[in-house]
């Protein structure tokens, strides 16, 4: 039987030529095969059984109606997510440039990341304000950020009570007035407003506060009198509005609260989250207070408020409240107090001397470039005890050479200073402060007094003191919790990138904590006196007079000789 070919059609390859066979014996057969095989077409079905499945036909109503239901399951996704937007639209907000030093009202549809007062609009379409800490942000922020926060404030307060068109309201707002516009951090967040803390868990055994102020002691100050008499204002704030009060000491330029004083006993209930912790408007359910924040809960308006009295008072509830030394610093102060007044006599009147020199200079005009003489603090001193009792002195004049008085320096030459005759004893000699004068060669001295750049050098490596950084105003501004935290160190490992004041090596600390323990101990010790002079542009000065009492003050006991004697205790912190 003669043998055939065949071609088979394709249609994804055009046909392929006929190749004739050389032999002639099967071109017959080949032609015979042409007159019954038609030529392949794409057009023409394949003489080939498909394989598989024959593919359905096209259902137009079936395709139509998935479509349909798509475009109805896209667009109320669409629809969901433009309404939640809206919801938590953020229609102006502080916005801060790439110079972080220029602001302006921004509109924007996502929150900030970021710390910031911020307008946001409710469900009834109503502009409110806010505060807004994202909850990465941590606690506590740095002093610069609370400052932002507070100083740009009242422009967003504005500009809602002008979307309101109630800005008569929210004018000339008193210290107890509320801001009918501004919502609370906790209120917002169940409004839908601002999202949750996602780190906050609510359950406990003990509840969260219903209200509640937290002092942050941070290392914007080098000074200890400053951070005192804040806290304890801070506190007796608290006590008057029943709001539980909490100390954070995370960056506290002396390390730890607990190394100085005993920690006061915890409320009966936990703080907030982070994000409910703002340091202003002062009508937050959650105030943070500050070195930072003072100008905003202890300003203009705080003093209208409350009187001078009234002021002091609190600042009085807080120092019997928190002033707790050390036990061994506190049966210190009472051995050294009963010792003192045995050296004077049971009859005499135990009378001190407070004097600061350092970087703090007297607001009287003449003294302004440098100090009071210390001749004029013991005339002014003599002269009150003369003036109030005549037992502390004898009737002759011999014996008003040879009396003695406490001191209390922060210049350890005051001690034996020869305007002061060498009838100064010191207040306490548990901590001593020595001058250079005093030292052996090669001994680090505390020369002319308290100096805030001698404190921030205490414990940085020799290697260190030339940076730029080292002496520069308020640290917290240029912050090392932005920046990488390279640990507490021994001293002896440099980085040139380490913030040594907000991130002391644990020398600084223990060299810090001596300094603070010397100045706590001289307060405590001298504020046992019958009678004080000190000049009240020091803040050791008027936090005597919150430690003898305001009846002391009134009495004419406790005396300030600076800018005259008309001046009495200044309540500004």
């Amino acid at each position: 039987m003669p043998e055939r070919r065949m071609l088979l059609a394709s249609r994804a390859q055009p046909p392929k030529l006929l190749q004739v066979p050389k032999s002639s014996s099967q071109n017959s057969a080949f032609k015979e095969f042409l007159l019954h095989s038609p030529l392949p077409s794409p057009a023409l079905p394949s003489i080939l059984p498909r394989h598989g499945k024959k593919p359905p036909a096209l259902n137009t109503r079936r395709t139509l109606r998935f479509l349909t239901w798509l475009f109805i399951l896209t667009g109320a996704i669409y629809l969901f997510s433009w309404f939640r937007k809206v919801e938590h639209k953020v229609t102006e907000q502080v916005y801060r440039h790439a110079d972080g030093h220029s602001y302006e009202i921004v509109e924007d549809s996502q929150l900030p990341d970021y710390s910031s007062p911020l307008a946001v609009t409710d469900g009834a379409g109503e502009s409110r304000w806010t505060i807004h800490i994202p909850a990465n942000r941590g606690f506590p922020l740095p002093a610069k950020e609370y400052q932002d926060i507070c100083s740009h404030m009242g422009e967003v307060a504005e500009h809602v009570a002008a979307l309101r068109g109630n800005e008569k309201e929210v004018q000339n707002l008193q210290y107890y007035d509320q801001d009918p516009n501004y919502v609370d951090v906790a209120e917002a967040q169940l409004s839908d407003l601002i999202p949750f803390d996602p780190s906050f868990k609510p359950g406990g055994q003990i509840p969260v506060c219903k209200s509640s102020m937290i002092y942050v002691l941070d290392a914007a100050d080098a000074g200890l009198g400053g951070p005192l008499l804040g806290l304890w204002l801070a506190y007796g704030l608290a006590q008057r509005e029943k709001r539980a009060f909490f100390i954070d000491d995370s960056h506290f330029a002396y390390g730890k609260y607990s190394s100085l004083f005993q920690k006061p006993p915890p409320p009966n209930c936990r703080p907030p989250p982070p994000t409910h912790r703002v340091p202003c408007p002062r009508m937050s359910q959650h105030l943070v207070v500050s070195s930072a924040t003072w100008h905003w809960t202890f300003g203009e308006t705080f003093h209208q408020k409350f009187s001078d009295k009234q002021i002091f008072d609190m600042m009085h509830v807080g120092y019997e409240a928190l002033f707790k030394l050390l036990p061994d610093d506190q049966l210190y102060v009472t051995s050294r107090t009963a010792q003192l007044r045995k050296e004077v006599g049971e009859s005499n009147l135990l009378a001190g001397l407070h004097i600061r020199r350092g970087d703090c200079h007297p607001d009287e005009f003449q003294y302004q470039q440098g100090y009071i003489p210390p001749a004029e603090y013991a005339a002014a001193l003599q002269k009150l005890v003369e003036s109030t009792t005549t037992t502390f002195l004898s009737a002759t004049s011999s014996s008003k050479q040879n009396s003695t008085f406490i001191l209390a320096s922060d210049d350890a030459d005051m001690y034996h200073d020869p305007e002061l005759n060498g009838l100064a004893i010191h207040a306490q000699e548990r901590i001593s402060l020595a001058s250079n004068k005093q030292l052996t060669e090669g001994g680090l001295g505390w020369e002319r007094g308290f100096f805030k750049d001698s404190f921030w050098s205490l414990g940085v490596p020799e290697n260190a003191r030339k940076q730029k950084n080292l002496n520069s105003p308020l640290p917290t501004k240029d912050s090392k919790y932005e920046q990488e935290v390279f640990g507490t160190g021994s001293g002896n490992v440099f980085n040139s990138h380490r913030d040594y004041r907000s991130n002391p090596t644990e020398e600084a600390l223990q060299l810090r904590n001596y300094v603070g323990r010397a100045y706590l101990l001289d307060l405590a010790v001298l504020a046992q006196s019958d009678r004080l002079v000190c000049a009240v542009s020091s803040r050791g000065c008027r936090i005597l007079a919150v430690m003898m009492g305001w009846e002391q003050v009134e009495k004419g006991h406790w005396k300030n000789i600076d800018e005259g004697d008309s001046i009495g205790w200044r309540s500004q912190l």
